[in-house]
């Protein structure tokens, strides 16, 4: 059975539409996934592992089991074919990306609230945006109480002034749950950022707590994902 049809059987067991399903995980997992995305994924295209991690905690599955026994869905030889049918300037990106995101299974580790040094693991924007681990980790000294936390990072901007200033660190736990008026750290069309979640009769979207800066809409025009809550 295919990874497409493994999820279609897991929707269906569950009654719900392909609409219902998008609604249903961006609500838990405040995500921006659509109709469509679900309708690609369920006729076999090529999935985000991020994606194949959200399906299977929300249908109670290992993502072994959404993407079959075979793993023909990410498979080595899937991804060269992938590649090879890429421009030069985007294989170049896809390399990036990819020793992007090995560098930060190894960089990012809990760290030791009982300790006054935190290692922050790059910046991210409170503006234009940019990339979360594009400088080399550093460590940086605390006085006083430290909140329990998984990470740290440093803002770039003055988009979330006057609560958050240019350069300063922030401490960050790790999660995707978050609620509405929560600041949250986000990848915003592969780009990292420090808002506002909000979610009301407007919509859902990235707001600054500086007026001057423009939200960013969460709809399926964008990828978003949320990366962790802001707890300092």
């Amino acid at each position: 059975m295919t990874f497409g049809n493994i999820i279609r059987k897991a929707r269906v067991n569950c009654e719900l539409s392909q609409e219902q399903l998008a609604k249903e995980l961006n609500d838990e997992f405040h995500t921006s996934i659509s109709k469509s995305m679900i309708s690609r994924w369920e006729h076999g295209t090529d999935i985000q592992m991020s994606y194949v991690r959200i399906l299977a905690k929300y249908f109670k599955m290992s993502p072994s089991e959404i993407l079959g026994p075979d793993l023909t869905a990410l498979s080595p030889t899937r991804l060269a074919e992938i590649e090879q049918q890429l421009s030069p300037s985007n294989q170049q990106e896809l390399h990036r990306y990819a020793n992007q995101l090995l560098q930060a299974e190894k960089k990012i580790i809990p760290l030791d609230a009982n300790k006054n040094r935190v290692q922050i693991l790059g910046t991210v924007s409170a503006g234009t945006g940019q990339y979360l681990l594009d400088a080399e980790p550093e460590w940086e000294s605390f006085t006083g109480h430290m909140t329990l936390h998984d990470y740290a990072v440093r803002i770039s901007g003055d988009s979330m002034a006057p609560r958050f200033a240019d350069q300063q660190v922030i401490l960050v736990k790790r999660t995707n749950q978050v609620h509405s008026g929560e600041i949250v750290i986000a990848n915003y069309d592969q780009q990292a950022y420090v808002k506002q979640y909000v979610d009301d009769e407007n919509g859902r979207r990235l707001v600054s707590l500086n007026p001057k800066y423009a939200d960013l809409p969460i709809n399926d025009q964008h990828e978003v994902m949320i990366l962790g809550q802001v707890v300092e």
